[in-house]
């Protein structure tokens, strides 16, 4: 950061940041049992019932950025501040992955006790040129590479006068490159498929602020914002998701989405920490990207765009303390906010995604959120502690195909505790427990039961030092 007094306090900030990552999983072995209508279970005889899978993956990201902003005061109680900047992003990532089967080609697999242990089914008595082999069976998507470049520059204006009205207004121009290439491992002579996304274009943004009478306060705002594919979305290379256990494969077809948002907001503040708002909200989804099952029997998780969507909805918070109840209970607050949404999207009439229903609530998007927090903030004794109540309405995890229903994820409460408390001379111990009540998770189809899990209870401890 570098501030310029003899140039009207010019500021000028700039960061360069170079990142990688990497993930190594040698040899992870998965092993099938199924159960008979007897009760016992028996070493699958489903071609997928083992595999040995080698996975590597390695991500560099160099990220360069600088802010110039300039406060200009005339008059009494005008003030303006001229914003610009620019940041470059640069992405790379190799991933490889090789997998293995024993597979039973004769007469001596036959001769095995399928109730055995697996130690006793893929041992060396057994694993012959007449028994289990063991074969590669690296699929052509399994390995590919990718880049991603985004170049954005945004111009910013900003107007304050006295502390009862604010607006601002910009624009940002983005640049996005981005490119996935799989390849065969073994077959060089074979064509690699590229799978390529580009978009440029402006997005503005508005944001104006009245305050009313010291406690009134009126916010407007518009904004435009795009939604683009990661590299696994854009690419072929098919993976399975560790907690659906299902395979997933992107899809280089895929297209830039925008959303466009409005919102307008009124606040009422009763002292400088209690408070009462209403918000009203719209987005309006172009080619909105989400979460499909392809069509046949194999279930594979996809993403496709959508043809359009709309996201309304009207949000009511509330913050307030104790202290009219007495000094004793000064330090005591209770907070809650409740959120109606109503969603629609239209899917495509014209691809081949077979879903049940092409108008439905979006994905992932429940019809309300509840929160209520009750807290205790003691800063003079550096104590913090609060009690989280969150529940939300079902919404669709998986949208149906075929004439099949959507799965719908059902609401379930969750109730966290977090405690912290500052001792010494930058010393702070805090405490977590979260999801106290442990409820079900339950997944519907219909009236179908297709999931349902406990996520467990967490708890942790932590002890920092901070040096500043």
């Amino acid at each position: 950061e570098h501030t310029y007094p003899v140039l009207s306090d010019l500021q000028f900030n700039w960061q360069y940041t170079d990142s990688e990552a990497t993930f190594d999983e040698p040899d992870n072995r998965i092993y099938r049992y199924d159960q008979r209508d007897e009760g016992d279970f028996v070493f699958s005889s489903r071609n997928d019932s083992n595999s040995r899978v080698f996975s590597t993956l390695a991500d560099q990201s160099r990220n360069i950025r600088h802010d110039w902003s300039l406060p200009i005061s005339f008059k009494d109680h005008h003030d303006l501040l001229f914003q610009f900047g620019q940041n470059w992003v640069n992405k790379d990532r190799n991933s490889d992955i090789r997998r293995f089967v024993f597979e039973d080609v004769g007469a001596l697999a036959n001769e095995i006790d399928r109730n055995d242990p697996l130690s006793q089914i893929l041992n060396p008595e057994f694993i012959a040129p007449d028994g289990f082999q063991l074969i590669e069976v690296t699929r052509a998507t399994d390995n590919y590479f990718a880049s991603l470049d985004i170049k954005g520059t945004y111009y910013g204006f900003d107007y304050a006068y006295k502390e009862n009205l604010r607006f601002t207004l910009g624009a940002r121009h983005e640049t996005f490159d981005q490119s996935v290439t799989t390849f065969r491992l073994f077959d060089p002579d074979q064509s690699p498929i590229t799978a390529s996304l580009y978009d440029d274009d402006w997005f503005p943004a508005f944001s104006s602020t009245w305050i009313m009478n010291d406690s009134h306060q009126f916010r407007i705002n518009y904004s435009q914002t795009a939604t683009r594919p990661d590299f696994k979305e854009l690419s072929s290379a098919q993976f399975k998701d560790p907690v659906l256990n299902r395979n997933v494969i992107g899809n280089p077809d895929l297209v830039v989405g925008k959303i466009t948002h409005y919102d307008l907001r009124w606040d009422k503040y009763f002292s400088p920490g209690e408070f009462v708002s209403l918000s009203f909200f719209y987005k309006a989804f172009e080619n909105p990207i989400e979460i499909t099952i392809l069509p046949g029997s194999s279930r594979i998780i996809s993403y496709d765009n959508a043809d359009a969507a709309e996201n309304a909805g009207i949000e009511v918070e509330v913050y307030k303390d104790f202290s009219f109840l007495g000094d004793h209970l000064a330090h005591f607050y209770l907070s809650a906010n409740y959120a109606y949404i109503d969603s629609e999207i239209k899917l495509s009439t014209d691809g081949p995604s077979g879903q049940t229903n092409n108008t439905r609530p979006l994905q992932g998007q429940s019809p309300y959120v509840a929160n209520i927090q009750l807290g205790y903030d003691n800063k003079e004794k550096g104590i913090n502690g609060s009690l989280l109540f969150n529940k939300f309405g079902k919404r669709i995890s998986e949208a149906g195909t075929s004439g099949r229903p959507d799965i719908y994820e059902q609401p379930f409460n969750q109730i966290d505790f977090v405690y912290t408390h500052k001792f010494g001379r930058g010393w702070k111990f805090s405490f977590k427990a979260k999801n106290l009540m442990d409820d079900k998770v339950v997944f519907l189809q219909g009236e179908e039961i297709t999931r349902t899990f406990t996520r467990g209870r967490g708890f942790s401890l932590g002890v920092s030092y901070d040096v500043f």
